[in-house]
């Protein structure tokens, strides 16, 4: 589910009027204290796996597991687009990849493929960089802290995956058997989810 405070923030950045065009070229949010991004995409880390050991052991084992991958691949995609158009690393970046790796893989990422994490860790790289862009310079909306970027758009992707790519006895995909009813209704309790 997504907290209203981030709910209420969306819509708020959605309705605000547009800003004006910058002249001087975009830039990516900057990190000022590198050791405190650091310390805090860790500390989300040690507190999604602690609330994912309150669950049945293989099933929290896997879902940790497939979290650590899709932050992997989402740290991987951030720094590689990152080092790629400005020529250094950025560790801001690097950590919101990995918060919006957390937001994404919440919904189910247990019940997911191996290649479908991995579409999802690049889904969630490429949110924090090209996706901050997007929402800064082309939508021109007012988005320092990179709540749509690093938080909604991973989220919705997340959410539309496990309706999509979920292979799983108890969970089914729309792709994965597109003509079992389970999987239809999967999907759209996802989409209903959105």
């Amino acid at each position: 589910m997504v907290n209203t405070d981030t709910f209420t923030h969306t819509v708020a950045l959605m309705a605000l009027p547009r800003r004006q065009r910058a002249t001087d070229p975009p830039t990516l949010l900057t990190a000022h204290f590198p050791q405190r991004t650091l310390s805090g995409t860790l500390s989300a880390l040690i507190g999604v796996a602690s609330l994912q050991a309150a669950e049945q052991l293989p099933t929290s084992l896997a879902q940790f597991v497939n979290t650590l991958l899709v932050s992997s691949v989402a740290v991987l995609v951030a720094v590689a687009y990152v080092v790629f158009t400005t020529r250094q690393p950025d560790p801001l970046s690097a950590g919101r990849a990995v918060l919006a790796a957390l937001f994404a893989s919440a919904a189910g990422a247990a019940w997911l493929p191996l290649w479908a994490l991995a579409l999802l860790g690049a889904i969630c790289g490429l949110s924090v960089t090209v996706g901050h862009y997007a929402v800064s310079e082309v939508w021109r909306l007012d988005d320092r802290s990179g709540v749509l970027s690093s938080v909604a758009l991973p989220t919705l992707a997340g959410s539309l995956a496990i309706g999509l790519f979920a292979s799983h006895p108890q969970v089914v995909g729309l792709f994965t058997a597109p003509a079992a009813p389970q999987a239809v209704g999967q999907f759209w309790v996802q989409w209903a989810g959105i």
